[in-house]
């Protein structure tokens, strides 16, 4: 029990260490602080960096468990963060068009709208889009492994 407490610790860590990064990161492109941040764009934190801090914490948390049983492999944060990050994009996109499409009619009524070559270049963008956050998943995934064996060494010590 005590362990996967410590797990949850750790997760939860994880988790509002992501906020506080983003929270801190995120306004420096725009010059405004964090306070302010969240007071005009709390839609955007609660839809999608809220949701990506729990997702972060629940990884953290499963991490840190097989971390406690012993399998400390840094392969596994890396390729979950990768695909996490690889999959968010399409799946972005994916709820996009698929509002568009309601929006005007019943969804998909024929595909012939757009040409081949313009389909092609909109996937190819897309997978060059979802490497890049790909990437940047899988060094958060790395990341948080490296903070939650450094929780779990002082936990020990």
């Amino acid at each position: 029990m005590a362990s996967r407490r410590r797990a949850w610790i750790c997760g939860v860590a994880d988790g509002l260490l992501l906020l506080v990064v983003l929270l801190v990161v995120a306004p420096c492109g725009e010059g405004v602080g964090p306070i302010r941040l969240v007071a005009e764009k709390a839609s955007l934190l609660l839809g999608y960096v809220l949701p990506i801090a729990v997702l972060i914490a629940w990884r953290g948390a499963e991490h840190t468990v097989r971390l406690l049983a012993g399998r400390r492999s840094w392969l596994r944060p890396l390729l979950e963060g990768f695909a996490w990050g690889f999959l968010l994009i399409p799946g972005l996109h994916a709820v996009g068009i698929a509002g568009e499409a309601m929006a005007a009619g019943p969804p998909w009524p024929t595909i012939g709208y757009s040409s081949a070559e313009e389909w092609l270049l909109y996937f190819w963008e897309l997978i060059q889009v979802s490497l890049v956050f790909g990437c940047a998943g899988a060094a958060v995934g790395v990341t948080m492994s490296s903070a939650n064996r450094l929780m779990l060494r002082c936990f020990e010590s």
